[in-house]
């Protein structure tokens, strides 16, 4: 939940630092926050719905590390769930899908290239972010006894 705070405050920071430096006291306003917000909503609203309604698609299988101590849990195995992969693929189209709609709202022309080239400064840090959470594996359930597995297509307690 903190990395959607700091993004939130991050855009925040953006349209402080927009409205400091406009041009000749009138006040150009940039949508490209905004298509970032709502690109970031279709992603984390993606990612909330597989999350409360995870279905297992498989198992990825974690190996014993060697130690000279004893390993209580000498292998484990985390669930993958269908649909889980569906965030981090919006994340990697999402500047293509904020491009088409920033250059199907805007006019051609000088207004159309300020806007581009600030939906692409701010895309480098939120895009950025985006992925970085999108791939987040920490949400998997883990079990360290393989006869405890759940079926592959049943539903799991989130």
């Amino acid at each position: 939940m903190a990395e959607w705070a700091f993004g939130l405050l991050a855009l925040l920071g953006y349209g402080i630092w927009l409205y400091s430096n406009r041009e000749l006291g009138g006040v150009q306003l940039s949508i490209a926050p905004l298509i970032w917000v709502l690109l970031t909503a279709l992603v984390s609203l993606t990612q909330l719905s597989v999350l409360h309604n995870p279905v297992v698609s498989g198992y990825s299988h974690n190996d014993a590390w060697v130690s000279m101590n004893d390993n209580l849990h000498p292998e484990s195995w985390q669930l993958e769930y269908k649909g889980e992969d569906w965030p981090f693929l919006l994340t990697l189209l999402a500047p293509l899908l904020g491009w088409l709609l920033l250059k199907q709202i805007t006019e051609p022309g000088a207004l159309r290239a300020w806007q581009m080239r600030h939906f692409r400064n701010l895309g480098f840090v939120v895009w950025l972010a985006l992925l970085i959470t999108s791939c987040d594996t920490g949400h998997r359930q883990e079990y360290y006894n393989q006869a405890e597995l759940p079926a592959i297509g049943s539903r799991v307690n989130p």
